[in-house]
């Protein structure tokens, strides 16, 4: 299991992976500080070359007219409600005028006017040499670079009309000025007297054919009303003989008069029919119950309107007396007295004349009904006929309104654009104008573009922000490591300490650096990382430590003889060169070539002793490689080796192991299994983080205990002193 050691950076700084987040401020500050002669060099060069350019090109004139457009239409016509339009009112009529200044009529009229198509500033000119550089069609022979049939000399030049308008345009400038009527009128060219006649030209131009469109337009409505008139005219007089025509053919007098008489005739007739309604309905039902009776009176007596008919109330009065004194009579005499007889006689000539006076009566009621109901039927038929004729005479009164409505329409148009007519005179027209230059234009006083100075600012401005985007995209697609927070992030394994680059002078006595300068920041960095071995090693378990990095170069072979140096002032510590492949250590301390060393001490050729060699001045124990052999990853996995191992440990407290580095070769992979913990060396600002990854993997796919990592050669003025700052303090030992 590899040991864990505290990382030795300030506890309140956050690691962050640069893979996974976004630059933080400070970050950003110490990137752009790091690139800031590059930012600065991308935008002067920007800047001059833009100089360059802008006084490269041609110099263009302004000359500018301002012209004040009033919100007044003419209207010829001027018929309330019909004809009138708010558009003079509204941003739509500036804008159409503002569309007429740029119009390709205004501008033939003032290209005519002033005779431009002969101007030099018109004419064709030839393509520049930047042009002809990047016209692809003319390096490639194979395309066909024919431009079509020849034209004639007419539609060539109405051509070259066309190009001198769409040019004309292009240098014309209509700018509205806001909340105002006012309209300034600029026209660009290479001649200043050219710019001011344009723009002058294009106002008076604009304000002409404005006068000259309501003349048009005047002499348009005059013919227009003067065909109206006569049709209008020729339509009253064809409504007039309709309406007349309809009068004579349906002898018209006095419809009014005639619908009243028949109203009246109604009315009364109505009432009547009402009556007879009325007198039918009281005599139906005495009517029917007659009908049913037939002839029998005892039937009949029981009919109450019979009953109340005189001549059957007076025979009922004789009947009832009859009856009374035949009564008294038999009462009185008996039926056998001779008195009977004409009493009785008397009362059967009562009972007779009271069923006749029934009979009679009924008659009246079926005489009186007939009649009721002829009089209704005839009444009828009298209000259904004044009511048609009613009717007739409303859709004739329909028909003439038509007609006197047709006629008073026809007359009231004819009025009306009579009157029109007569008020469509050139003075109502031309009182008030549209359009007057208020600002003619003067002669520029000097060109308008390019605007050198301030297209050169601009492009500063933009080559600033050019470098600033470049240097921040730089440092994130940046693979290399540049501050021990990128190496924990990156491999998860802790910084155990950073050094700084040296000195140039410094570079050539790397080896003894330590011994010959102690207060520099780089003896003190090794100190550093004396110091963090010795307080994670708790066990007293780290005996045996190997130094390797992934390339060649890194720095490995000076750290580890210096890591050697520090720890020799407290342990006996023996410095093994197990870089079988290319040593450097015994040159670097002092040793003479062809010394015997771990080759020779592993082939048997040598004793231990004679491949020892103690350097005095630091007190460590040094075993070089000794001679090249061929095969030194087999020499390395050796037996021989794990034996010299197991007897250097008995003999020496701590062991320093300098290896190849573990890209270069798989010897570093055999050392790491024969100790107790693997410093892995970092060259900052050098070692990509792919190449970091992949030795990490290869570490780990043979176990190795990795217990921390070595930033090198950290460059303070390009890093910042603030990577530097949290492993040691550089500022006090830098001042002694």
């Amino acid at each position: 299991m590899t040991p864990s050691l505290p990382a030795l950076t300030n506890p309140s700084a956050p690691v962050a992976s640069q893979e996974g987040e976004l630059l933080d401020l400070g970050e950003l500050l110490r990137t752009l500080s790091r690139y800031k002669w590059s930012i600065v060099g991308i935008a002067l060069m920007t800047a001059v070359a833009t100089a360059f350019y802008g006084y490269s090109q041609d110099k263009y004139y302004l000359a500018v007219t301002t012209m004040l457009i009033e919100s007044k239409v003419p209207n010829p016509i001027p018929v309330s409600g019909v004809y009138e339009s708010d558009l003079a009112k509204s941003d739509e009529y500036f804008g159409t005028q503002y569309e007429i200044l740029r119009s390709r009529d205004l501008a033939g009229r003032v290209i005519d006017k002033l005779n431009l198509l002969e101007h030099p500033e018109f004419q064709p000119e030839e393509p520049s040499l930047l042009a002809q550089v990047l016209n692809w069609r003319a390096w490639m022979p194979f395309i066909d670079k024919t431009e079509g049939p020849p034209m004639n000399p007419d539609d060539a030049k109405v051509l070259r009309r066309d190009n001198v308008v769409m040019k004309f345009i292009a240098r014309l400038r209509v700018v509205p000025v806001r909340g105002t009527q006012l309209v300034k009128i600029g026209f660009k060219s290479r001649y200043p007297v050219l710019s001011q006649n344009v723009a002058n030209a294009v106002a008076e131009e604009f304000i002409d054919s404005s006068l000259q469109a309501r003349l048009d337009t005047t002499r348009r409505t005059s013919e227009w009303l003067t065909k109206k008139l006569g049709d209008i005219r020729t339509q009253l007089e064809s409504s007039e003989k309709s309406l007349q025509d309809f009068r004579e053919q349906e002898k018209l007098v006095n419809v009014n008069g005639a619908r009243t008489l028949n109203e009246d005739e109604l009315l009364d007739t109505t009432k009547r029919l009402r009556d007879a309604q009325r007198r039918k309905t009281e005599l139906s039902s005495a009517y029917s119950r007659v009908r049913e009776a037939g002839g029998d009176p005892s039937k009949l007596a029981e009919i109450p309107v019979l009953l109340q008919d005189p001549r059957v109330t007076a025979a009922s009065h004789n009947l009832l007396e009859a009856d009374q004194k035949l009564k008294t009579v038999r009462e009185r005499y008996g039926e056998k007295h001779p008195s009977m007889a004409s009493v009785k006689a008397s009362y059967d000539s009562a009972v007779n004349s009271y069923h006749e006076a029934l009979r009679v009566a009924a008659q009246g009621v079926n005489s009186d009904y007939e009649i009721a109901a002829e009089n209704e039927r005839q009444l009828s038929n009298i209000v259904a006929g004044s009511r048609e004729a009613i009717e007739k005479l409303d859709k004739k009164q329909y028909a003439m309104g038509q007609l006197e409505r047709e006629v008073a329409t026809n007359r009231e148009m004819y009025n009306m654009f009579l009157t029109r007519f007569k008020e469509t005179d050139s003075y109502n027209n031309y009182q008030n104008l549209t359009a007057r230059v208020i600002d003619p234009a003067v002669l520029p006083r000097g060109p308008s573009e390019p605007r050198v100075m301030r297209m050169t600012m601009i492009a500063l401005g933009a080559g600033l922000v050019l470098g600033l985007l470049l240097a921040v995209l730089r440092h994130l697609l940046s693979e290399e490591v540049r501050s021990p927070e990128d190496l924990e992030a990156l491999t998860q394994v802790p910084v155990v300490g950073a050094i700084t680059k040296v000195d140039k002078d410094d570079a050539r006595g790397l080896a003894t650096l330590f011994l010959t300068k102690p207060q520099t920041p780089f003896s003190e960095g090794i100190r550093s990382i004396r110091t963090a071995l010795q307080l994670s090693d708790v066990d007293k378990k780290y005996h045996r430590m190997l130094v390797t990095s992934s390339l060649p170069a890194e720095g490995k072979t000076s750290l580890a003889s210096a890591l050697a140096e520090s720890f020799a002032a407290v342990e006996q510590v023996l410095l093994v060169d197990a870089d079988l492949r290319r040593p450097s250590l015994a040159a670097r301390l002092g040793l003479p070539e062809g010394a015997p060393g771990l080759t020779e001490l592993l082939a048997g050729q040598a004793r231990l002793e004679d491949c020892l060699y103690l350097h005095q001045a630091s007190g460590i124990y040094l075993l070089p490689s000794g001679k090249h052999v061929p095969n030194p990853a087999e020499v390395l996995a050796s037996l021989a080796f794990k034996s010299l191992i197991e007897e250097l440990s008995r003999r020496f407290f701590r062991i320093i192991f300098d290896s190849p580095p573990c890209q270069a070769a798989s010897d570093a992979l055999q050392l790491s299994q024969h100790v107790d913990g693997v410093l892995f060396v970092v060259k900052s600002g050098s070692t990509s983080r792919r190449v970091i990854r992949n030795s990490y993997k290869l570490l780990r796919n043979v176990s190795a205990p990795v217990i921390g990592n070595i930033v090198n050669q950290i460059d303070i003025k390009k890093a910042g002193a603030a990577y530097y700052h949290g492993y040691y303090a550089y500022g006090y030992y830098g001042n002694n």
